[in-house]
């Protein structure tokens, strides 16, 4: 059987709560909705140019030739779906999807690869109605593309040793404002100063990262037991920065005017000013208290 390697856009498309959907319409109904919504899909996938690989119980992988058509596809797919007034004592059925572009491995119609192994994990990621792809898929866009995107979290996918930039398609026109982000050239010509007692620290272009820990080879130590030994990141990103929580006890973001932020296994992005508790929200104990400042 022959096998061929070429690039991709990989997308799985899986419909949520299955086991509810059977446990309340039985067997035979479950399995009919099932299936009249696999097959809404199949028929999406292939107006939009692509191929249905495969369908794996209640969820289904298909290829495009390029990621535009898979968004299109994705996106066409969820607006049908959330659109449908279900006849009485049927629910409404969402889907997750997850999207990737990258090398593949074909072989007897099916696909293999990296792309496929992270199209499928972004989807186990995504919530209802999400479509997550990632900054690698976003590049292939090219720079023409007008998808409205909101950054999720930059996160290591199981069985990958680097981490990704996760994004969010926004597909819905419901008229509300919301927090985008499309990729951008870093722009941000200045820094951010760490401060800690008596010692600086600066992340800037030349240092886009400061790890802060309890660990001996972070960049800013934090000899405390409620702080992790890597407990926490500054990263600068398409020119704004960004704390990483990567802690047990989490971390508290404080800034005048403003409620403070606990992050715990999260990012958010930093104000101009303020402070950084790691492991504790006393804002007191100047041994887990790190002050920040974007110049």
């Amino acid at each position: 059987m022959g096998t061929r390697s070429n690039k991709k856009s990989v997308l799985f498309v899986d419909i949520c709560g299955s086991t509810g959907i059977y446990e309340n319409l039985g067997d035979s109904g479950g399995h009919d909705l099932i299936d009249r919504v696999l097959a809404q899909i199949q028929v999406n996938v292939r107006a939009n140019g692509g191929r249905v690989v495969k369908t794996i119980g209640d969820e289904i992988m298909a290829c495009f030739w390029h990621p535009f058509y898979a968004l299109d596809a994705a996106k066409a797919i969820n607006l049908q779906l959330s659109a449908e007034r279900p006849r009485p004592g049927l629910p409404l059925v969402a889907v997750h999807s997850g999207l990737e572009h990258g090398e593949v491995v074909e072989q007897g119609g099916d696909l293999f690869g990296d792309a496929v192994n992270i199209a499928a994990r972004l989807t186990t990621l995504a919530k209802p109605w999400q479509i997550l792809t990632t900054a690698k898929t976003i590049d292939a866009l090219g720079p023409d593309n007008d998808e409205t995107l909101r950054h999720v979290i930059r996160t290591s996918l199981r069985g990958k040793s680097e981490e990704m930039e996760v994004y969010e398609v926004l597909w819905e026109d419901d008229g509300l404002t919301r927090f985008t982000e499309k990729p951008q050239p870093l722009l941000h010509q200045g820094s951010l100063l760490l401060r800690q007692g008596n010692r600086l620290l600066e992340v800037s272009g030349q240092h886009p990262v400061a790890t802060l820990g309890r660990g001996p080879h972070n960049d800013l130590v934090i000899a405390d037991k409620g702080v992790s030994r890597w407990h926490a990141r500054v990263e600068l990103r398409r020119g704004k920065f960004f704390l990483v929580d990567k802690s047990t006890n989490g971390t508290f973001i404080v800034s005048a005017g403003k409620a403070p932020v606990y992050l715990n296994y999260d990012e958010s992005l930093l104000p101009g000013q303020g402070i950084i508790i790691l492991g504790s929200d006393n804002e007191s104990d100047q041994n887990v208290t790190v002050r920040f400042e974007i110049n």
